[in-house]
């Protein structure tokens, strides 16, 4: 059996895709916060933006999104989860005065919404939320990165008598 030489022009188009496969940076595949190790890689994301993005001392919203989306840049593994941590960012209270997160119980179940205040929320048969983004704001017991750390204090009083 003979063999056929191989030409320059059968060549070409072989080594431009050898080439194109050896250049091309690895990608990660699409993000899925439901499943690890997204979910860990987005929450460890959302901490460092509660942790350097000062949500009760932004005075614009849009600075904090930025700030978040910066935080999420400089953290995640996975660059395409980017939009699940501004999501969170974007959907809450930080940089805007007055307004909450409120939960309301529908037909569908419990969803959030962000309300103009506590009044307004309860007016509407809303309660309102203890966290700062829709995404933790209405959960079960409500935990995330934008929730307030629950923290309790007790007060001692000592009265002493005669010495």
């Amino acid at each position: 059996m003979a063999t056929l030489p191989i030409r320059g022009p059968v060549l070409a188009p072989v080594g431009a895709l050898l080439a194109l496969l050896v250049v091309s940076p690895p990608s990660h595949a699409s993000c899925d916060p439901s499943t690890e190790p997204d979910k860990s890689d987005i929450g460890y994301a959302r901490a460092m933006v509660e942790a350097n993005c000062d949500c009760s001392e932004a005075t614009i919203h849009g600075d904090y999104v930025r700030c978040a989306g910066e935080q999420a840049n400089a953290t995640l593994v996975n660059k395409s989860c980017m939009r699940a941590v501004r999501k969170c960012a974007l959907h809450s209270t930080c940089g805007t005065r007055g307004l909450v997160t409120c939960c309301v119980t529908t037909t569908k179940g419990v969803t959030c919404k962000i309300r103009r205040d506590a009044a307004y929320c309860a007016a509407n048969g809303g309660t309102v939320g203890s966290c700062t983004s829709r995404c933790d704001a209405c959960a079960a017991p409500a935990s995330g990165p934008s929730c307030a750390p629950r923290t309790t204090s007790t007060t001692t009083t000592t009265i002493m008598r005669g010495q």
